[in-house]
């Protein structure tokens, strides 16, 4: 079995592996169920899916780091939710010992190989996150400020911050780049850390996205260069606020722009390519699970032929990961932010 077909089986089939897995290893060991119960074998049963997942797209682009990087997450998280590591250990252990046996004749050294470097990451010693705020650059006592702000909910007070900031001359590509992208990575590390909850998260996620709709008749002042874009979420990609961010400063740039946002279905996305005549396609994923969902969007998009002279960046935190990966999945490139994405999209437009 090649990889490509490997990693398919992987991730089509992860519900029905997950279950088996999950089966016989509570059968082995009993003491799980009396611990954690019901809702915990639930639980297992979900998490194995997503080891399944994310064992399926490293394979499929032939990146180790993937696997290990969710392994290194995972870790971090279990110790904020203090559950024992050795509990992760087993679970990738029995993974790997039911895999192998299942594809013992096609397929099994590279699960094989992909599972050993996970497991041997438990070794390591848990990495401990920064924090992402900086009260030494530029703006970092602004950010501090909004940050705390939204962490009490007080979307009042994060808004005037902003607004008084645009009124003092702060560019709103700074506080773009230098308030909203670290607070929401940090609010991200805390929820990682299990320092806030998942709602809290959603709120700070949410006001931002508000206060940043309140700048939009600043935003959409440029001049217009005659260039377009389209910009869209991979697959069943919900994060969209990053590509959101990437979007407006095309917008300040002079671009028309075309934002589609997550579940876009790819068919339609091509159509609307074609309508708008755009010169850019920007496609966003924050997670790795959906890398796969990004290079068979490429894939439609170049062979429906919509124009030749149609550039595609990726971009999001797998690809500000793994320097390469756009050329895995077939774009013309990729960049870590907003404002470098318009960089490399003049460059590839050959714009002056």
């Amino acid at each position: 079995m090649d990889r490509v077909s490997l990693a398919s089986k992987l991730e089509n089939q992860k519900s029905y592996f997950a279950k088996l897995i999950t089966h016989e290893w509570w059968r082995e060991k009993p003491s799980l169920s009396r611990v954690y119960g019901a809702d915990g074998y639930t639980k297992s049963v979900q998490d194995t899916e997503y080891h399944l997942s994310y064992l399926a797209q490293a394979i499929a682009v032939e990146n180790h780091q993937i696997f290990v990087h969710y392994i290194e997450w995972l870790k971090v998280l279990f110790r904020s939710l203090n559950l024992p590591l050795d509990l992760l250990e087993e679970s990738l252990e029995q993974m790997r010992d039911f895999l192998l046996y299942y594809f013992k004749m096609e397929g099994a050294h590279l699960i094989g190989e992909y599972l050993e470097l996970g497991i041997k990451q438990m070794e390591s010693p848990v990495e401990e996150l920064s924090s992402h705020l900086d009260p030494e650059k530029s703006l970092g006592n602004l950010a501090h400020q909004y940050f705390d702000a939204l962490l009490r909910s007080d979307r009042i007070t994060a808004l005037q911050l902003i607004r008084e900031a645009v009124a003092q001359g702060i560019s709103i590509q700074d506080i773009y780049l230098q308030v909203f992208e670290p607070c929401l990575h940090e609010v991200g590390r805390l929820w990682q850390t299990q320092q806030i909850s998942i709602a809290q998260e959603h709120y700070f996620t949410a006001s931002t996205q508000f206060i940043m709709a309140q700048l939009y008749p600043l935003i959409f002042q440029s001049p217009r260069n005659g260039r377009r874009m389209v910009a869209a979420c991979a697959g069943n990609e919900l994060h969209e606020i990053g590509l959101r961010m990437v979007v407006d400063f095309f917008e300040m740039e002079g671009w028309d722009t075309y934002y589609l946002g997550a579940n876009t279905p790819p068919s339609t996305l091509v159509d609307y390519l074609k309508s708008t005549q755009a010169d850019l396609l920007a496609i966003s994923t924050t997670i790795p699970i959906h890398i796969r969902d990004v290079e068979e969007l490429i894939r439609l998009v170049r062979k429906s032929k919509v124009d030749s002279k149609l550039k595609i960046l990726t971009g999001g935190y797998p690809f500000n990961l793994y320097p390469d990966l756009w050329q895995k999945v077939g774009a013309d490139g990729t960049a870590p932010n907003a404002e470098q994405a318009v960089m490399v999209a003049h460059s590839l437009l050959n714009m002056n």
